[in-house]
């Protein structure tokens, strides 16, 4: 019954799934998408500035010390993004949320 459902087959829904109704108000958002053949979502490269100006910088685009509400954190020793030293040191850095912050380090499984 599964597959039929995912290809379409199965029984008709009354109500748009969350995705559905996602995805409408995506492409709401740029009214040249249709007219392009195939339909294209332009998107912003406001994500891409933000990568150059400070991820590359090797700054935050926020000063975690001005955080000031209780922060967990929990890291991956192999997380390939986000090295081990760089999240302790953020973690330092949460000057403000003593001695509500905690930091935990996981293992792989």
């Amino acid at each position: 019954m599964r597959h039929k459902i995912l290809r379409g087959r199965g029984p008709a829904r009354k109500h748009k799934t969350c995705g559905q109704r996602s995805s409408e108000a995506t492409w709401a958002t740029d009214p040249e998408a249709s007219k392009h053949k195939p339909p294209m979502l332009r998107a912003p490269n406001g994500a891409i500035a933000d990568a150059l100006n400070y991820s590359a910088a090797g700054k935050a685009p926020y000063d975690p010390g001005k955080i000031t509400v209780p922060t967990f954190i929990i890291h991956s020793k192999w997380d390939f993004d986000l090295p081990s030293y760089q999240a302790q040191v953020y973690f330092v850095e949460l000057k403000n949320a003593p001695p509500y912050k905690r930091f935990v380090e996981i293992e792989r499984f």
